[in-house]
């Protein structure tokens, strides 16, 4: 039988790991343009899914499909480009999208966007919901890093204010 080595502490690198270099630069305005299809794909959607009914009571999963999705695809378009501009991309599709079903009107007539009895009420926290949660990520993304948050492999003060 063979001895299979163990992982000791004095074997452990505890050097902080390479930095990644950003993706070249085709491959970065294609998934820019990728992120920002993705977040017009949701808001249409989250729009289809306003009206949504479990028998007759009215089921809002789009609010919460447009907040989370609002705070997912910029941190993931963020991630991808490793910069906070990336973060802008999925949440100006988004808006753009919902913009357009809220006003250009369909064949028949109407817009997409229903009215009426506590579906307004969906409609309006789908909109407002997804548009805080997009625009707050967006731009905690676009500020960087907390100063007084752990870095890995780097100490932290215990009074940052002295030099």
């Amino acid at each position: 039988m063979t001895d299979i080595p163990m992982a000791s502490a004095e074997h452990v690198d505890p050097s902080p790991p390479a930095e990644q270099s950003a993706p070249p630069p085709v491959l970065a305005v294609a998934g820019l343009a990728v992120f920002t299809a993705v977040g017009a794909l949701s808001a249409i959607i989250e729009m289809l899914l306003i009206p949504l009914r479990h028998g007759t009571t009215l089921v809002p999963l789009a609010v919460l499909l447009a907040v989370a999705g609002n705070i997912a695809l910029p941190r993931m378009a963020a991630i991808f480009t490793r910069t906070g501009v990336g973060s802008v991309f999925p949440v100006v599709g988004w808006i753009i999208a919902t913009g357009a079903l809220q006003v250009v009107p369909r064949p028949e007539g109407d817009v997409l966007l229903p009215s009426g009895s506590g579906i307004t009420y969906v409609g309006f926290a789908t909109i407002l919901g997804g548009l805080f949660a997009g625009v707050i990520t967006a731009s905690l993304l676009q500020a960087g890093p907390r100063q007084g948050r752990l870095r890995y492999g780097a100490e932290q003060d215990s009074d940052p204010g002295t030099d």
